[in-house]
């Protein structure tokens, strides 16, 4: 017999879902529908039972209802989750009610940064946010190193952000990394011991513990004919130690990094794909196609995928890849994919992989299918596209949106719906711009969300310090869309239980009774965030949820953190 709860009392929630056998409510009328999700035994979850999400299909619909409207009134969400070590899936939604083309509502995400052209990290941090569309100012956090002219792989790890340079006028100040220490002051973590034609840091990522770091040198006049140090990834150990994990290949710049499944992959400037091996060798694991790079790496449902110049392959265990978009060699007159001839980014946004391309500068979506897959044109960001000069070279999701750093003018993009993208932010401005002369173009190579923030590193074209005396290359920015909190570090291992409230003036994330995050203040009358849409469970803006969740409960009021645990 079900239970009806009194909403305002103090204890009782306006809805409650155990998620043991079913999605049903037990306060009242808000039952849920399951598609595809497990309920089942699991150690440790609130009555020994739980729901399981499998990352692909599954999820929990409530239908839209008048009670289940805040508008703009405190409510706290409290969940128990448990979260997979081994990364098999980008990030997803634990609950949401956010209506994307609106930029209405809130929602709750798992997972953490992805730098540039590397791989989602396996760093179990959270993600909550509401918005109304309403954007905040821009902040200049000033330059990591003075002479550096590239910013490209902002990394979250163990609360801090840290990002490694392009370049440095002094060999001896480069490859370097630095960790943000607030305003516009970055503190040194070291120098890789690297080959002294090393000239950058060219991916990062977190895996198992540690932050990784591969060399390379962005200048591409160095890179392509050879002049520069073999590829090596080396591990932080702690303030301004680094161990180096070994070189292998014969490449020259390690453009990506992933963690999937266990176990770190890096791509290199030879097309090959490699595997660090639990005996600390380097396994060789096949090359994508006739390609001469693997650019940028993303997980997505269960697999490894690559994407070298104008394609995406999808990794099949050992040596194999098999091609989901674009050709199997690179065309001389470059007008493959879509009429796009090198693919920079991979990301996952509306539980679809996607990538960006230049020289148009557009974003695919991929629609699934084997062979070249079906892949849909998603909007051309940047300059007139007749100049044939636009990159995408990141794609993030920030706060319920896909947001794009974009070459060649230094400019942030969102995808405000369809196809539709809007510019919302020029980050370099060099009144010497030109479409016919390279070094004139700027990029934002590298973005990640923390403390609630969308931080955004800029850069020149090619990274070579002496070509770019701006002070607005080189450089870390950041904005607020609504309003955010976030754990910015590693959830752990086994079950836990998170608190969302919105009150009159702040959000808080709390977790296992404790707060971790507080919000900007805001005024409660700017977000009222009624959108009509269902609250979903297991699935949002982003993806599906990949793990086990137990126990949600909504109340109407802002819930204290030390109230949180209940039998």
């Amino acid at each position: 017999m079900r239970k009806i709860g009194v909403s305002r009392s103090g204890k009782s929630p306006l809805a409650h879902w155990p998620l043991v056998n079913d999605a049903a409510d037990l306060c009242g009328i808000h039952d849920g529908r399951a598609q595809n999700v497990i309920f089942r035994e699991e150690a440790g979850a609130p009555g020994g039972r739980a729901a399981v999400f499998n990352g692909v299909n599954a999820q929990i619909e409530i239908p839209d209802h008048p009670a289940l409207r805040r508008g703009d009134r405190p409510f706290t969400v409290t969940a128990w989750v448990k979260l997979d070590r081994r990364v098999t899936n980008a990030p997803g939604e634990i609950l949401s009610q956010f209506d994307p083309v609106k930029r209405k509502g809130f929602s709750i995400r798992t997972g953490c940064s992805a730098p540039g052209y590397s791989s989602v990290a396996d760093m179990r941090g959270l993600s909550a946010g509401m918005d109304n569309a309403v954007d905040g100012e821009w902040r200049d956090h000033g330059r990591p190193w003075p002479s550096n002219t590239l910013v490209s792989t902002l990394t979250v790890f163990k609360g801090g952000l840290y990002t490694g340079i392009g370049d440095a006028m002094r060999t001896e100040d480069t490859p370097a990394v630095f960790r943000y220490a607030g305003g516009k002051d970055w503190e040194f973590c070291g120098r890789l011991d690297a080959d002294p034609r090393t000239r950058s840091i060219q991916s990062m990522i977190v895996h198992q513990g540690h932050l990784y770091a591969g060399t390379g040198t962005w200048d591409w006049a160095k890179a392509i004919p050879g002049n520069c140090g073999p590829t090596h990834v080396f591990r932080y150990e702690g303030g301004t130690a680094w161990t180096d994990c070994g070189q292998f290949g014969e490449g020259r710049r390690v453009l990506s990094l992933a963690s999937f499944d266990g176990d770190l992959y890096a791509g290199d400037d030879q097309g090959k794909a490699w595997r660090y091996g639990r005996d600390g060798e380097w396994v060789f694991c096949g090359r994508l196609g006739g390609h001469d790079r693997v650019n940028a790496m993303m997980v997505y449902r269960g697999h490894l995928y690559g994407a070298p110049h104008g394609a995406v392959y999808r990794y099949e265990g050992g040596t194999g890849w098999v091609l989901v978009g674009g050709h199997d060699k690179i065309k001389k007159d470059k007008t493959n994919f879509f009429g796009e001839g090198q693919s920079h980014t991979l990301s996952v946004y509306e539980s679809h992989l996607w990538v960006g391309l230049w020289p148009q500068g557009k974003a695919l979506r991929y629609e699934g299918g084997e062979g070249p897959g079906v892949w849909s044109d998603r909007g051309t960001l940047g300059v007139d596209p007749i100049h044939r000069c636009n990159e995408i070279n990141d794609l993030t999701v920030y706060n319920g949106k896909l947001y794009a750093g974009v070459l060649p003018l230094g400019e942030v993009w969102r995808l405000d719906g369809g196809a539709g993208w809007t510019m919302i932010k020029r980050l370099v401005n060099n009144p010497a711009f030109d479409p016919k002369v390279p070094r004139s173009w700027a990029r934002v190579p590298s973005m990640a969300g923390y403390r609630g923030r969308l931080f955004a590193g800029t850069s020149n074209c090619d990274s070579v310090a002496e070509e770019s005396p701006r002070e607005d290359t080189g450089s870390v920015f950041s904005f607020e869309a609504g309003r955010n909190v976030s754990l910015d570090d590693d959830l752990g291992d086994g079950w836990h239980q998170l608190a969302f409230v919105r009150d009159e003036t702040e959000l808080r994330l709390s977790i296992n009774g404790r707060v971790v995050s507080r919000s900007a203040a805001f005024a409660a009358r700017e977000f009222d965030l009624t959108n009509g849409q269902p609250l979903q469970i297991g699935l949002g803006p982003q993806n599906y949820f990949t793990g086990a969740m137990s126990d949600i409960r909504l109340y109407d009021y802002a819930r204290e953190g030390e109230a949180l645990f209940e039998p």
